[in-house]
């Protein structure tokens, strides 16, 4: 976590328009997009709120590109609900 020394906060760099992007659960059978608003080490901020499993790949390629661009993820938090 890369965290700011002068308040020990974690540093997060915000997507001004947020970034989109399109999430898979692990197995495949799920896929939806949705906007980043802002990521850090310790995480990201998505919108609108994804489907309730715990593990997700965050895609930020088209589907069809030769080469994606992805994170394997874990749910932390899920804020609203």
């Amino acid at each position: 976590m890369v965290t700011d020394d002068t308040k020990g906060v974690a540093h997060r760099v915000p997507f001004d328009p947020p970034r989109g992007a399109t999430y898979m659960s692990v197995d495949g059978v799920t896929i939806g997009n949705c906007l980043v608003l802002n990521t850090g080490n310790d995480g990201a901020l998505l919108e609108p709120v994804l489907p309730t499993f715990n593990e997700f790949f965050l895609i930020f390629t088209p589907i069809s590109a030769a080469r994606q661009v992805f994170r394997r993820c874990k749910r932390a938090a899920r804020s609203g609900h």
